[in-house]
This record gives structure tokens, C-alpha cells and sequence, in this order.
């Protein structure tokens, strides 16, 4: 008797992983990898183009903030002061590293805002104003590399309120801080924004600060302090960590046209819309607000008085003083998660009836302290994936997931598998 070996029917099957949203996974051209970003604002106290003595002092206070991703600046006479300080300045820290953002020049002023931006962390996309009475606010528009969505852009807005105390200029900055808040308004609900700047207050009953922080009938502009330190502010030993100007009590040789008085004023502020406060996707790191030299030893002194400044030593207090009559301040932001997961999952050839798995494995690879990956499976006919949603933190390791394709009949299986995250 002739044996013959059983009929089996055969399955080749493969399962490919597409997702939803681009899966930016090259980083490896960055300065450093995707994580967080450095936003500071600085006053460089009438920075003009035949300005030489203070060069060294600034290229000595931003080393010494270190990391510094995008630098929004006040007091820049024209775009020749501002292609100086470019190349005298920031790209004699790190060379090449350093572009500027488009100029506006105002009509209504002597000296205007800036942005600067180092090419190998941001990708700029657009800048205007907003108009220049009483002052012009500039604005613009940047993307954390390597991301691509205009989901992870920021609106960084640079400005320089009327200064001077007393009602007729609170009411100039008042004005200024309405108009600024309307536009802002007027954005794309959950856009991210940011405010900094020079904005000459000295208390936070002022109404152009409540103007900006005030719940209204829209919020999408409006602001937080990070610190959330109201109170007044003007000299006042209270409020001494917190103060951003002046750095010196006496003009310099040479003068620079400081102003004087020492440290009794909170003069400069970041603050952030509320998209930038909810954990999620690019957000402020609220911790790291810091007036870079603040030790709160200095009150109604120079930056570098004896004793030695306990934030960030003689030499670097030393430069603040000479290099503006305000202390810049600085913020981190996190940026969001970076899916990545298998391209293809290949099954083989499977016996009807087996068992037929693979394993997918689906990563957050952004770096600490980026945002936390979340993210579901959708498996296509023919296959199973796990239900419910998954977290892989930055820098996690991962998560491995057990894809099944279904055996019950015969034929060739394929499909996509939708991995949908906050990319």
C-alpha cells in the first residue's frame, strides 16, 4: 500500500507598518539630539554697529547660559548692528552655528527687536509685525528640527514697551500689550505662542501685564508667568530674585548709556500661552526660568559687587555689567515625541491552523525631557494587535508588541498596520 503525505494548505503572508504621521527618526545631523530647546531674551542696551568694547562681554555671558537655541533681543540700532553681532558675537562663540532672523526696521524708534536662531536645532519659517504704533512687535514663526508638522512651530513675539513710569506711559503699554493680545486672539485655537521681551513694568497690577494673563471671552492668547510672581515689583528686596535690571549703579567707562540704580527692577519676561502649559507636545519646562546671574545678593547694587555672585561667578558677573544694564533671562521647552517602529513585519509561509506571530516594536527615540510618546495600534484585516493605548517615555527603550495574523483560511494576507501617536 502506497502512503501518500498529507495536503496542507500554506499561508505566505506580510504585514506593513505605516503610520498615520510622519516618523522623523533622522536626528543624527543635530547638535544635539531632539529634547528640549533654549529660548533667552535679552536687552543688549543700544547695540549699534561701531559697538566693539562690549563684543567680548556678550560672547562671555552666552557661553556661559550655554545651549542656547533661539536668542529674541531688544535695542539692535539697524540690520548692519545686527549682522555684527551675528558675526562678532555669536558666531565667534560657535562658528557657523548662527543665523538671523528677517529684520524689521521701526520708523517710530531708534533701536528695534530681533531674533536670532541656531541653524542646526530650528528651521525658521516666516516673520512679520504686527504694526509699529506706539512700537512695533515683531513676531516669529519657528520649528524644533528635525520635526516637519507645523504642529510642533512656536510664534516667538518680541517686544519693547514704552518705558518710564508714571500714567501716561502705563497707558502707552497698556495700548501696546491690547493690541498685541487681540492679534494674538486671533490665531488658530491651540497655537503656540510665546511673549517676551523688554516690557518696562514695574508692577503686576499695571494693565498692560493683566492685559496679557487676564482670562477673556478669548483666550487663545492669553499668557502665563512660569514663575507666577506678581506683586510690585520696583524696588523692592521681596522680589530681588526676580529682578533683571540694572546690572550696574553708575554709568561705565565708556559709557554705554546704561541706565543706573542697580538691580531693583523685573523689567524682562518669557511668557507662554497656555498650549505651552498642558504637558503635552512642544511645552514650557517651567522650572528652568531663570534671570541668568540672579543670586538675589545684589539688591539695589552692581551684578558684581562683592560678594562674588553665587549664581554664576566674578567673571561672568563681571561681563553682565559691561555688557547690557539688563540681565537676560532664559526658558526650556520640551519638544514633542518621535515615533519609531519596525517598517515591515514578514510572516513567511504559515500551516493553516498555526500560530502565526510577530513581534512589532514601537519607540519614543526623542531624548529626556521631550514629551512622552502615546500612541494605538490598528491592525488591518486578516491580523490582531493589542487594544488600549501605549506610553513609551523618551529615551524608554520601547515598547514590544505581539502582532498575530489569523490562520483560519487560506491565502495570502497582507496590510497595513496604523500606528497612531502625538508625533
Amino acid at each position: 500500500m502506497r502512503h501518500f503525505p498529507p495536503v496542507h494548505s500554506f499561508l505566505p503572508g506580510r504585514l506593513v507598518l505605516v503610520g498615520l504621521l510622519t516618523l522623523a527618526v533622522s536626528i543624527g545631523a543635530l547638535t544635539r539630539p531632539a529634547s528640549a530647546f533654549r529660548l533667552v531674551a535679552y536687552n543688549l542696551l543700544n547695540y549699534d554697529n561701531l559697538d566693539t568694547v562690549r563684543n567680548p562681554s556678550f560672547q562671555t555671558v552666552l557661553s556661559g547660559i550655554g545651549d542656547v537655541d533661539i536668542l529674541a533681543v531688544e535695542e539692535v540700532q539697524d540690520a548692519t548692528a545686527l549682522n555684527r553681532f551675528l558675526n562678532n558675537v555669536l558666531n565667534v562663540i560657535e562658528p557657523g552655528e548662527w543665523a538671523a532672523a528677517t529684520f524689521f526696521n521701526d520708523p517710530q524708534m531708534s533701536f528695534n527687536q530681533a531674533l536670532f536662531y541656531r541653524t542646526s536645532t530650528m528651521t525658521f519659517v516666516s516673520a512679520d509685525t504686527i504694526g509699529n504704533y506706539p512700537r512695533d512687535i515683531s513676531y516669529f514663526r519657528l520649528r524644533p528640527k528635525p520635526y516637519t508638522s507645523s504642529s510642533a512651530e512656536i510664534i516667538v513675539f518680541v517686544t519693547h514697551f514704552k518705558a518710564s513710569s508714571g500714567s501716561d506711559n502705563e497707558q502707552t503699554r497698556y495700548e501696546e500689550a491690547q493690541r498685541l493680545r487681540t492679534f494674538m486672539n486671533n490665531q488658530s485655537a491651540g497655537t503656540n505662542m510665546i511673549v517676551c521681551g523688554d516690557f518696562n513694568m514695574y508692577t503686576s497690577a499695571e494693565d498692560a501685564y493683566q492685559e496679557l494673563i487676564e482670562s477673556q471671552a478669548n483666550n487663545i492668547g492669553r499668557v502665563q508667568d512660569p514663575i507666577n510672581t506678581p506683586g510690585a515689583w520696583h524696588n523692592s528686596y521681596t522680589y530681588r530674585f526676580v529682578h533683571t535690571q540694572s546690572t550696574r549703579t553708575d554709568y561705565l567707562d565708556p559709557s554705554d548709556g546704561g541706565s543706573t540704580g542697580g538691580m531693583d527692577d523685573r523689567f524682562d519676561f518669557i511668557l507662554p500661552t497656555y498650549s505651552l502649559a498642558d504637558g503635552e507636545g512642544v511645552d514650557q519646562i517651567a522650572s528652568t526660568y531663570t534671570a541668568y546671574g540672579q543670586d538675589g545678593n545684589h539688591y539695589n547694587a552692581n551684578i558684581n559687587d562683592s560678594p562674588t555672585n553665587t549664581a554664576v561667578g566674578q567673571t561672568i558677573a563681571d561681563a553682565l555689567q559691561r555688557a547690557s544694564d539688563h540681565l537676560p533671562v532664559y526658558l526650556d521647552f520640551q519638544v514633542p515625541a518621535i515615533v519609531s517602529a519596525d517598517a515591515s513585519l514578514d510572516f513567511g509561509t504559515v500551516i493553516l491552523g498555526a500560530v502565526a506571530q510577530q513581534t512589532l516594536t514601537v519607540e519614543n527615540t526623542a531624548t529626556a525631557p521631550a514629551d512622552e510618546l502615546n500612541y494605538t495600534l490598528t491592525a488591518p484585516s486578516g491580523f490582531t494587535a493589542p487594544s488600549g493605548s501605549f506610553q513609551d517615555v523618551a529615551g524608554g527603550g520601547g515598547n514590544a508588541h505581539t502582532i498575530t495574523m489569523l490562520t483560519s483560511s487560506e491565502g495570502v494576507k497582507s496590510g497595513n498596520l496604523v500606528v497612531s501617536s502625538n508625533d
